[in-house]
């Protein structure tokens, strides 16, 4: 039963390890958002004109690449934000402005009134 214990001991260390290994930590997401505000910033002087919330746009997309891949791991994570931090230096300004405008409903093409006689 001891043999048992120890190797259910060395079981559990290992699998514990791993899953550590595989946790999105708060530094890293932290971190990923300095890489994204600095990447957004270099789209600013690249482009010229970008307008809007950079605290706010730089979350956003910090939350897409942690939706996506919070759950699957660490390494698809920090590999989807070196996409997005790619995405954001060869990305035009319409793209950019797209993605990153807070969306609005689509009352902004109200339905045509009704001229026909009652």
């Amino acid at each position: 039963t001891m043999m048992i214990r120890a190797v259910l001991r060395i079981y559990q260390i290992l699998t514990s390890s791993k899953t550590d290994k595989n946790t999105i930590s708060d530094s890293l997401r932290e971190s990923s958002k300095h890489r994204l505000f600095t990447a957004l910033k270099d789209a600013q002087q690249r482009l010229g004109s970008l307008k809007f919330d950079f605290e706010a746009a730089v979350s956003s997309l910090e939350n897409e690449c942690f939706q996506k891949f919070g759950k699957t791991g660490k390494s698809f994570y920090i590999s989807q934000v070196a996409s997005t931090v790619r995405w954001l230096s060869t990305a035009g300004l319409i793209h950019i402005t797209d993605r990153l405008q807070p969306k609005t409903p689509c009352s902004e093409n109200p339905k045509p009134k009704d001229n026909s006689p009652s």
